[in-house]
């Protein structure tokens, strides 16, 4: 797919769209309670969690990408910590938190 430019740093469309989700499961399970820490904390079950439509397959490739661009700390289970980098990114990018997340992802919801 084509490269967009998110604020410096160029991201597949697929990829801005993980990158809004995860953040977006971050804001959520920061309001439900959970501390940073655990919630920075994603699961190896997060793509059937989080993209049950897509093939697991195209969503660690996605997944990659972002790890190229972010260097995640990473775990052979699948688990991962989402790096304070993108929680940084994101914030800048969605000053409103998960009402502006929410609007971003609205395109990409059938």
């Amino acid at each position: 797919g084509r490269e967009v430019v998110f604020l410096d740093i160029a991201l597949k469309k697929d990829a801005q769209k993980m990158v809004a989700v995860l953040y977006k499961d971050y804001l959520e399970r920061r309001e439900s309670g959970e501390t940073k820490a655990q919630a920075k904390t994603f699961d190896g079950d997060w793509p059937a969690r989080l993209f049950p439509d897509d093939p697991k397959a195209d969503s660690m490739e996605t997944f990659r990408e972002l790890n190229r661009k972010f260097s995640m700390k990473c775990y052979l289970n699948g688990s991962f910590v989402l790096n304070d980098d993108i929680i940084i990114f994101m914030e800048n990018r969605f000053r409103n938190g998960l009402k502006d997340i929410v609007n971003a992802l609205a395109p990409f919801i059938p």
